[in-house]
């Protein structure tokens, strides 16, 4: 009998942990919303949001309006043809620093693995941004969210 009872309650606290995982599990993939851009890492945020989800416009306005600034074309042409697939990457802000109007935003970015067995493996990133008529604006961000073209001179 006490054997039992032991067992029932085994059993219910494991049913609660399950139920709590999926509560947290289905709660937390609502987080992918767009929120405001007034901060640095605002921008940055959106601008990831945006990728993920192939609003490929709303990324490109985050761009630095510059000399070097890619056409969309140029702009979306490397998401759609799979050659910076960020599919298997996650991304969280660790810090900011605004110094006037310029602003580092530094990131951790975790690549999982495409395969079984493949490992995951995170790296240290950094998004730039400076302000543009009271908005802030990127200048770079790492890849696979920015391509290295974009920023070659004419």
């Amino acid at each position: 009998m006490k054997q039992d009872r032991f067992l029932i309650a085994i059993l219910a606290a494991v049913g609660i942990l399950v139920v709590a995982a999926l509560l947290v599990f289905f709660l937390r993939q609502d987080s992918d919303e767009y929120g405001l851009e007034d901060t640095p890492e605002g921008v940055v945020r959106n601008y990831i949001i945006a990728i993920h989800q192939e609003d490929f416009e709303r990324a490109y306005n985050a761009l630095q309006d510059a000399a070097d600034k890619p056409s969309y074309q140029e702009f979306q042409q490397p998401f759609l043809a799979n050659r910076m697939d960020t599919s298997n990457v996650s991304v969280r802000i660790t810090d900011a620093k605004t110094t006037g109007d310029n602003a580092v935003v530094k990131l951790n970015l975790t690549h999982g693995g495409t395969r079984l067995f493949d490992g995951s493996w995170s790296e240290q990133g950094s998004a730039i941004l400076v302000q543009q008529n009271g908005n802030w604006k990127l200048v770079e961000m790492p890849y696979p969210y920015w391509a290295w073209e974009w920023n070659q001179k004419p």
